[in-house]
């Protein structure tokens, strides 16, 4: 063998081990990614479950309470008798969520580490009694279809029943942040 070939050998076994080092790093990284965003999807999902509660714990509030009772603001329970048009969840700083006394927290959450919260709006255009106000609710059912209140030919004339939206926010042990909106009536 010439004298000027030897080392070339080693210098490509060098070049092919660092390449091979390089992909072993590449298929690392790749594989702790796909766990971390398996990972964060799962806690994504069980916020949203966990959102569940704060809507049935909101709904049973609801569900307590007479009609006439829900005419004027009860801020200190997460309700509020009017549609806020400027409502918006997820642009709320969180200290409006935790701090302000507006939002309920939900207190017998599974585990620990978790913090529901939740605001009941009703879905009227001001506070008062449903009869005098603008309010979007459902009217008579017959054979299976809804009946539109809001349709201005055929007004409501059975009992008024509001809808409420119920907007929860949920935040896990690993800060991860979920809101739900729902409407309850």
């Amino acid at each position: 063998m010439p004298e000027k070939q030897r080392g070339v050998v080693l210098f490509i076994a060098l070049i092919v081990l660092v390449a091979l080092a390089l992909a072993g790093i590449g298929l690392m990284r790749s594989v702790t990614s796909g766990v971390l965003i398996a990972g964060n999807l799962a806690l994504k999902k069980s916020t949203t479950a966990a959102a569940d509660l704060g809507i049935s714990t909101a709904a049973r509030w609801l569900f307590e309470r007479s009609l006439s009772e829900l005419t004027a603001d009860a801020a200190g329970s997460g309700y509020f008798s009017a549609w806020d048009d400027t409502f918006n969840p997820t642009a709320q700083p969180d200290e409006w969520w935790t701090t302000n006394g507006y939002a309920v927290t939900v207190t017998d959450t599974p585990y620990e580490g978790w913090d529901v919260r939740y605001v009941i709006h009703r879905m009227c255009k001001s506070a008062g009694e449903v009869e005098k106000v603008d309010c979007v609710q459902l009217g008579k059912m017959q054979q299976g279809w809804g009946y539109s209140c809001l349709d201005p030919d055929a007004p409501c004339k059975e009992p008024k029943n509001p809808l409420f939206r119920v907007t929860t926010r949920v935040v896990g042990p690993k800060g991860t942040i979920s809101y739900v909106q729902s409407f309850v009536y």
